[in-house]
């Protein structure tokens, strides 16, 4: 999804005036993937630390043009992200993810300086994208690809946790822990599913303001966060 090594990008962390790869809680750092997002200060477990913001747009033009830059938050839907989120690498020993579909939240108590990660299969059900993985951790998958492939323990943990996008984790049967059967035909199937999911991040095609966060916030359910 996030990972993103140009030269253009590192020479742009050396600016020191760039506040639009910063935020109070996160900046961008050089890294041996290229660049990542690195933890400003402690950040608890359960906190807020950012938003997925960006442009939606469809499954052709993720495909076609933007490739692994796109976040799905839907059976065709997808964000063209910003800072935090379009910087964030994966690992499959994550210390963040994407909570009530777009709110960036630790998973447990992230260090000073520390890289932000998640498990990029958390937000992916697409069935044509994959990736090789070099998070080297030591419980590494080696691949990174849909979350139906994921370990049905894994799967159980971060939909516990609240982490996996809306629609894929509606489609799962949380309560005997395992997918539901017919899974990919029941979303085809489903009348208005993509309307639906059009409809609930359209306010994110709107026009941005440096208030960005406070409107995407605004926006966002907040039921009792898992986490705390």
């Amino acid at each position: 999804m996030y990972l993103n090594t140009s030269r253009m990008v590192i020479a742009r962390l050396t600016r020191m005036n760039d506040t639009t790869a910063q935020t109070d809680k996160l900046y961008l750092a050089p890294g041996h993937l290229g660049c990542g997002v690195r933890a400003r200060k402690s950040i608890a477990k359960g906190e807020v630390c950012g938003y997925l913001s960006g442009k939606l747009i469809r499954v052709q033009e993720s495909t076609s043009t933007e490739g692994s830059n796109s976040v799905q938050v839907g059976p065709d839907l997808y964000v063209l992200p910003k800072f935090p989120v379009l910087y964030i690498n994966h690992s499959c020993s994550p210390n963040a993810g994407l909570s009530h579909d777009l709110s960036l939240v630790a998973i447990r108590d992230i260090h000073l300086d520390e890289e932000i990660v998640i498990d990029y299969s958390t937000t992916m059900f697409e069935k044509h994208f994959t990736m090789d993985c070099l998070c080297k951790e030591p419980v590494c998958r080696q691949v990174i690809e849909d979350f139906d492939l994921l370990p049905e323990a894994l799967q159980q943990h971060y939909i516990d946790l609240g982490i996996v996008q809306s629609f894929i984790s509606e489609q799962y049967d949380t309560r005997n822990n395992h997918a539901a059967s017919g899974l990919v035909k029941a979303i085809n199937a489903e009348l208005g599913i993509e309307s639906k999911y059009r409809k609930k991040f359209s306010f994110l095609n709107r026009e941005t303001t440096p208030a960005g966060d406070v409107h995407i916030r605004s926006q966002i359910d907040s039921p009792v966060n898992p986490l705390r």
